[in-house]
This record gives C-alpha cells, sequence and structure tokens, in this order.
C-alpha cells in the first residue's frame, strides 16, 4: 500500500587526467539533481496521502599519485563528500516532508600502496572527513528510537592499515595460504560547533566535542585462508569491534 518511487533523477560530470611522469593528476566534478516521491494509499482512511522533495549538489574532488616503481603507490585526494538520505527518510506514511538534509562533508586522505616482497601487500591510509551535516542515529540502543537526525558539524581522523601474505605468490605454488589484516583506528570522531543533546530532556546539554554514537576508536579483522587451484576457498575470520557510545550524551 505504500509506495516509493525516485522523482526526476539528474547527473553529469566532468573529469580530466594530467599525466606528468610518474605523477598522474585527476580532478573533476559532478552535478546530482535529486527528486523524491512517497505515496501511502492507505492514509486518510484510504484517500492517500503522498509528498514530494528534492535536492541538488555539486560534488567536485582532484587527487594526486605518485609511482615511481610498480611496487609503490603513494597518493593524496580532497573530495566533497555527498550522500543524499533515503526516500522514506525525507517523507513520512503521511506525506509529510522531515527535516533531514544530505549528508556533506570535505573529506581529506594521504596514503601508499606497496609490494615490499613477492607475495606481501601493505595499504596504509591516513584520512580526515570533516562534516558539514551528518546524519547520525538518534540513539537505537540508547532506547530513544531509531529516528536519523542532522547531527550538524562533526569531524573524523584516523589511519587505516592493511596487510595480505601469500604464499602461493611467495613460493610459485598454486596452493595458496594467506593472511589477512585490516586495522582502523579512529581517536578523533566528535561533534563540532553549537550541539545539544538529543535524548530527551537533553535539548539544553551541550555535545560539543563528545564522541559520536556508535563510532568504536578501533576496528580489526585477522583472517587465515587456503584456496585451491581448482577454485575452493575456505577461510577462518575474526572481527574484533571496539567500545562505543550509542548516544550524544557519551
Amino acid at each position: 500500500a505504500v509506495q516509493i518511487g525516485p522523482g526526476p533523477q539528474k547527473a553529469a560530470f566532468v573529469q580530466d587526467r594530467l599525466l606528468l611522469g610518474d605523477f598522474t593528476l585527476s580532478a573533476g566534478i559532478r552535478f546530482e539533481a535529486i527528486g523524491y516521491e512517497r505515496t501511502n494509499r492507505l492514509a486518510n482512511d484510504g484517500a492517500g496521502a503522498s509528498g514530494e522533495a528534492s535536492l541538488t549538489q555539486w560534488v567536485p574532488g582532484a587527487g594526486l599519485t605518485r609511482a615511481p616503481s610498480p611496487a609503490l603507490n603513494v597518493f593524496g585526494g580532497a573530495h566533497r563528500g555527498f550522500a543524499p538520505p533515503r526516500t522514506e527518510d525525507v517523507i513520512s506514511q503521511t506525506g509529510g516532508v522531515v527535516d533531514l538534509a544530505a549528508e556533506l562533508s570535505w573529506n581529506y586522505e594521504l596514503g601508499l600502496r606497496a609490494l615490499p616482497v613477492r607475495g606481501l601487500r601493505v595499504d596504509a591510509t591516513l584520512f580526515r572527513d570533516d562534516y558539514e551535516n551528518q546524519v547520525v542515529p538518534a540513539s537505537l540502543a540508547g532506547g530513544v528510537g531509531a529516528t536519523l537526525t542532522n547531527g550538524g558539524e562533526t569531524l573524523h581522523e584516523g589511519l587505516e592499515l592493511g596487510v595480505r601474505l601469500d604464499t602461493g605468490s611467495l613460493t610459485g605454488s598454486t596452493h595458496n595460504v594467506f593472511v589477512r589484516g585490516a586495522f582502523t583506528w579512529l581517536p578523533v570522531a566528535r561533534f563540532e560547533g553549537d550541539r545539544f543533546g538529543n535524548v530527551p530532556g537533553s535539548g539544553t546539554v551541550s555535545v560539543t566535542g563528545n564522541r559520536l554514537p556508535y563510532a568504536p576508536e578501533t576496528l580489526l579483522t585477522f583472517a587465515v585462508g587456503y584456496t585451491h587451484p581448482r577454485g575452493l576457498l575456505a577461510q577462518v575470520e575474526a572481527v574484533h569491534v571496539g567500545e562505543q557510545f550509542t548516544d550524544d550524551l557519551n
């Protein structure tokens, strides 16, 4: 009885790549125009209810890489982050339009990809995500509902590491035992600007500088596996998620 459909969608982009020896410079810009429509045919005793909303956004970005050898790639970049809300989060079943803006941010990264020896791959990236508006859960486990809210200005800074070792490539064997690990360290994930609590009764409590809900400081993944030359893959994986808060009051 509830029909969710996109309105008019328009997108266009221009991108250019400049090669200068070991360096590659890429830059581009994208335009997005998004329309939302939602109809609930059972609302108002069968009379129905519908709602519409729309938004537009320019999304620029640029990146620079250097590959001094086939075994090393150093990269950096900056781009506009844009994530539109879902239709069901913007338009209610009664046709009302919820004041939920798109996620907007400026994202920066600096990292490298390396193959120190045959069979070993290493990736490392420093990142900074500076949000003008981040959409965050009000609090699910905190007990105040699963609604999404405009988190306003937030800041994320951290480091990602990834390592993979394939014994097949190292020894030349068609039977491959591999070890894979990934680690994310997020020391900074906080509210910026003027922000007050979303938990009922906390509307006058400042949460500026508090850690974001559902933003653990550490994530760790470790896996050991085997691949057979005929296509069989078997692996055991362990995932660790660090402690996290469930509401903006911490």
